[in-house]
């Protein structure tokens, strides 16, 4: 699914600005106007990612050691930007690093969670990014996150099972 940016105007001629994900921007158009919304301008910011313009995966135990402490924090009352300005201290090198200031920035700049990890653009899998909108809809963003959590490290396991099962064979052959 790509990701679009959109600037619409409702009904009553109010304008807003937001993220949609749609298969293509054809089904974007006629899902707005079945919902009344008159879409100015679309932008396809798939391919897009963070300021930088350089594209990179997150090792997936880096991704689910970010959403454990993320969890975290926000559980023990942190608000997000002081939650992901405590993760930025941990996290000191590398790309999670710029990850983790890029979403920071983003947050700062009045935009919300989910907005930032789309605009982060293939570092965070699509599950990731509609569990935190779900969350951040609720106000739940920390059970959101701790949900999330427990389902990372689920998958985790079964793809450890998955690789060891497949290992036996190879070694076999």
């Amino acid at each position: 699914m790509s990701v679009f940016k959109c600037r619409a105007a409702d009904a009553n001629g109010k304008v807003s600005e937001f993220l949609r994900e749609a298969p293509s921007e054809d089904v974007l158009i006629r899902e707005l106007h079945s919902e009344n919304i008159y879409p100015l301008s679309i932008q396809d910011i798939t391919g897009k990612t963070m300021s930088s313009g350089a594209r990179f995966s997150l090792p997936r135990k880096l991704l689910i050691e970010l959403t454990d402490t993320l969890s975290l924090l926000l559980r023990s009352g942190l608000q997000l930007k002081d939650a992901l300005d405590v993760v930025q201290t941990m996290f000191r090198k590398g790309k999670i690093n710029t990850l983790i200031v890029y979403l920071l920035e983003e947050v700062m700049k009045g935009n919300t969670f989910y907005t930032a990890l789309v605009k982060a653009g293939s570092v965070f899998p699509p599950v990731y990014r509609g569990v935190v909108k779900l969350g951040e809809r609720i106000g739940s963003l920390d059970q959101a996150l701790s949900r999330l959590s427990s389902y990372l490290h689920e998958e985790k396991k079964v793809r450890d099972k998955l690789i060891s099962s497949l290992m036996y064979p190879a070694l076999v052959m």
